[in-house]
């Protein structure tokens, strides 16, 4: 098997590049990284440099937007005819850019989108099988369920105006008894960046993060919502994500006490509710959001989900399977002996 990776260089991508590595290791696969420029201007000239992947197997090419499936262009000749070539789009929402590629039906057979709501779109205009394969995170390497949080609320990435001056939000968290973290360092390497991230959520009660709607910029859609690593590596890491989350079939599936929705973008009367909402925290609810994660959006799901659709046997997402099956157990049986704010405990 071979994945190819169409690697954006903002830090904004570093959860989906770490994502790409980390599918090619639990598939056994080839692993091509294509800087985004190649991927775009000089595919036939960087793909032809690359060694021959093993005879018929599948290919993955995981394309940040819906351009860059081009880098498939050249494909053809780098490996049998014959090999099944699936497309994953993390940034699935943007229907009116679906490329040409992708709508000819020579190169794909079969894609995979990041929303739901994209799959009937993506269905009728490219005429493929296309799969829901939602947002996920490395809750079982990243993870964590600590209840030694020393942030009562960390923000992360874009935040409408009246969150968006850390000083200002600093102060105004401090008048309502909130330790508030600015935003965090940002890391060349895209390793090195999660862990410093993860090591940032896990020390928070509560992220901040507001869906594209109410917190729009230049490169979001601006009708259709959607969920993002912001999200799911907060809950892998423990804290509840306060704020206005996307409407979405991502967003549905998450569990209680995963979210903390705000009535408003308004500063004061979210920082109220957030302060109300910190009061009565406990370390449950780290183990909660932590084990939710492990269950529902770690990508080894997400792996197995595309495993079973390309008839990939893999002794590595096997064995990852049964690691993450194990952490899962342990996690309810830390949540079952942790109290509850009344003092008492689950029943086995």
């Amino acid at each position: 098997m071979r994945v190819v990776y169409v690697r954006h260089g903002a830090s904004g991508w570093n959860p989906i590049t770490v994502a790409a590595r980390l599918m090619a290791r639990l598939f056994e696969a080839d692993y091509v990284e294509v800087p985004v420029d190649a991927a775009r201007r000089r595919a036939r000239r960087y793909l032809a440099t690359l060694p021959m992947p093993k005879r018929g197997g599948p290919v993955l090419v995981i394309a940040p937007e819906p351009v860059d499936l081009y880098s498939a262009v050249d494909l053809a000749h780098l490996w049998s005819a014959g090999s099944p070539i699936a497309g994953w789009v993390i940034d699935s929402w943007w229907e009116d850019r679906i490329p040409r590629i992708a709508r000819s039906g020579r190169r794909f057979d079969m894609l995979f989108m990041s929303q739901l709501e994209n799959v009937e779109g993506w269905q009728k205009a490219t005429g493929l099988p296309v799969h829901w394969l939602p947002q996920g995170t490395n809750a079982l390497d990243y993870g964590s369920g600590d209840s030694d949080r020393t942030v009562d609320l960390q923000r992360l990435g874009r935040q409408p105006a009246a969150w968006d001056d850390d000083a200002h939000v600093a102060i105004a968290a401090r008048r309502h008894g909130l330790r508030y973290g600015g935003r965090p360092p940002f890391l060349d390497d895209p390793e090195e960046a999660m862990h410093a991230l993860f090591a940032h959520l896990s020390r928070t009660r509560h992220l901040l993060a507001f869906s594209n709607r109410h917190s729009p910029s230049s490169y979001t859609h601006p009708t259709q919502e959607y969920l993002t690593g912001r999200w799911t590596d907060a809950l892998a890491a423990g804290a509840v994500v306060a704020g206005i989350p996307p409407r979405c079939a991502n967003t549905d599936r998450l569990w209680p006490g995963a979210l903390l929705e705000l009535k408003s973008t308004d500063l004061e009367s979210g920082l109220e509710a957030i302060a109300s909402a910190n009061s009565e925290w406990s370390p449950r609810a780290a183990l909660i959001n932590h084990l939710g994660a492990l269950q529902h959006l770690d990508w080894r799901w997400r792996a197995a989900e595309i495993a079973d659709i390309l008839a990939i046997n893999s002794p590595t997402l096997d064995a990852e399977l049964r690691r993450l099956t194990l952490r899962i157990e342990e996690m309810k049986g830390l949540l079952a002996a942790t109290p509850d704010a009344s003092g008492s405990r689950d029943r086995q």
